[in-house]
């Protein structure tokens, strides 16, 4: 389960024990704006930060634990967050904020898709499989 930190902004990881609730700290001051998991190790995070231009998606292969990010996804400048994700797989996703963007190797580089007038102010989006959103 996932939680955001009202105190700082910060989205972290909350994992139930027989114990109690752990946090788990991401590694980064940015604010994130959506998350999807594709299975209980792959998952994908995106948002932006005012430190950083074109926004922010982290990818982890181990539940959350440890988490490998990207910036300048969009190349809209600081202001520039994405807003949602939807993993395929641990190679395939799309983000939305500013725009329409897909990976195929694994969050390393991004490229705006080819979309519908308007698509530049989505701020969900959701699949129904691997082709149809």
């Amino acid at each position: 389960m996932w939680r955001l930190n009202g105190a700082s902004g910060r989205a972290e990881k909350v994992s139930i024990k027989s114990d109690g609730w752990e946090d788990v700290r991401i590694g980064t001051d940015a604010v994130f704006n959506g998350l999807h998991f594709v299975d209980p190790s792959v998952g994908w995070i995106v948002g932006g930060s005012p430190f950083v231009d074109g926004g922010v998606v982290g990818r982890t292969e181990d539940g959350g634990r440890t988490w490998r990010y990207v910036t300048g996804v969009t190349r809209g400048g600081r202001t520039a967050g994405l807003s949602a994700v939807h993993g395929f797989d641990r190679m395939r996703a799309c983000a939305v904020g500013g725009g329409v963007f897909l990976t195929f190797d694994g969050g390393t580089s991004w490229q705006r898709a080819q979309a519908a007038p308007g698509a530049h102010s989505l701020i969900a989006l959701d699949f129904l499989d691997g082709n149809e959103g």
